[in-house]
């Protein structure tokens, strides 16, 4: 993911850059309710997530105030993450939608690290126009797909393939699987090639039968180092 001084834009550089080896959580797996697993082809609507994700509406978010997990040294880690939809935005002369993605971690009480990823969106529904780091680094679509809107269980495809301004490049891709009780989990896979490392990225939202996560589960390996944190959603939707 680039060089480990400055590069703190995503979960596992914020891991590497405070020296950390982390695994705990759930396991990688987000917890769900007690009952039968989701069939195979069962539809999840995605309006209620989508509307949060791609920035449609001003002030909704999903927000998760609390993730935890220990390293392998027995060090306890701490953080939240959210996503922000910001509703439209004017951005370098074309009328968009903002979504942010805020998260911040800390080891053992330590200082908190904050990455902050900014998404700007087509308001057709067509993609991403770029994604802004606040490490400084951004970057734009070389292609990609949209989620589709009722996706079903046991549907997985590609989101695209980005290009970073510090010559990295970043492929996602989506897949969602069966849970207990009627809900099911999206998963969104990231990996990022540099120079000299491959890093990866998953995603984990639980989500209810309405669509709503529920629970997320951040998983990210990078330099032989694996890193788990999940939490559970406040039940106020809005940005507090």
């Amino acid at each position: 993911m680039g060089e480990e001084d400055d590069r703190k834009d995503t979960l596992t550089g914020i891991i590497v850059n405070q020296g950390g080896s982390f695994s705990g959580g759930r396991n990688g797996q987000a917890a769900a309710p007690c009952g039968e697993l989701t069939p195979e082809g069962t539809a999840v609507c995605m309006a209620l997530f989508k509307k949060v994700y791609l920035g449609l509406t001003m002030g909704e978010s999903f927000r998760f105030p609390v993730i935890v997990g220990s390293d392998q040294q027995g060090r306890a880690w701490t953080g939240s993450y959210s996503i922000i939809a910001d509703g439209p935005r004017l951005f370098e002369g074309r009328q968009l939608t903002r979504a942010r993605e805020v998260m911040t971690l800390k080891a053992n009480g330590g200082i908190p690290v904050i990455s902050i990823s900014t998404k700007y969106f087509e308001p057709d529904d067509s993609g991403v126009y770029k994604i802004l780091f606040n490490s400084g680094v951004s970057y734009n679509p070389v292609s990609q797909c949209t989620l589709p809107s009722s996706p079903r269980v046991g549907d997985r495809g590609t989101l695209g393939t980005f290009q970073g301004s510090d010559g990295s490049t970043v492929t996602v891709s989506w897949a969602l699987k069966g849970a207990l009780h009627g809900h099911s989990v999206l998963e969104v896979s990231s990996e990022v090639t540099g120079d000299t490392e491959t890093s990866r990225e998953v995603d984990s939202y639980l989500l209810d039968p309405t669509g709503v996560p529920a629970t997320i589960t951040l998983r990210a390996t990078s330099m032989d180092t694996t890193v788990t944190l999940s939490g559970d959603r406040a039940q106020d939707g809005k940005e507090g």
